[in-house]
């Protein structure tokens, strides 16, 4: 997994700038995921509204 491959590059230590990279990568992916599920369900909640106008 990306978890195995993440440890293996943090035990080499010559692979900093690689370790960095994955270090961004794993996060980003978390925050990006978070504000698009409350966009997607604000989204359902504002036609919700709407349509019972």
């Amino acid at each position: 997994s990306a978890m195995v491959i993440f440890e293996h590059f943090k035990e080499v230590d010559c692979y900093s700038n690689i370790s960095i990279a994955y270090r961004i990568l794993f996060t980003v992916h978390v925050t990006v995921a978070s504000p698009e599920r409350s966009f997607s369900k604000l989204k359902l909640l504002k036609n919700y509204l709407r349509s019972t106008m």
